[in-house]
């Protein structure tokens, strides 16, 4: 069934059995801490989920860093989605709001 699974998917797993099911990103440090804040719902809500609360590199670059990690779904947080209890979400290659 695995082998099955794999030669459909190509290098991309399905979300329920992917390693790299979500990434939230903040956009600046003043955002980490509503990051975190996300990263720990949706592990409590049993998702495999990673933050990168590295600052020092570029959004654009950290953003892509996750692309390239095959992360299912990346989400970033700033100033105003910690406000507004939100999040911006990419969906691999496409984005969605």
């Amino acid at each position: 069934v695995l082998a099955i699974i794999a030669n459909d998917c190509g290098e991309y797993w399905p979300f329920w059995l992917s390693l790299h099911q979500a990434i939230v990103i903040p956009v600046c440090s003043a955002s980490i801490q509503y990051a975190q804040q996300v990263v720990n719902e949706l592990l409590d809500a049993d998702f495999e989920v990673d933050g990168n609360f590295d600052c020092s590199g570029t959004l654009s670059r950290r953003i892509r860093a996750a692309v390239v990690s095959k992360y299912n779904f990346i989400l970033v947080v700033g100033n105003a989605e910690s406000e507004h209890g939100t999040v911006n979400v990419r969906m691999r290659n496409d984005f969605v709001s």
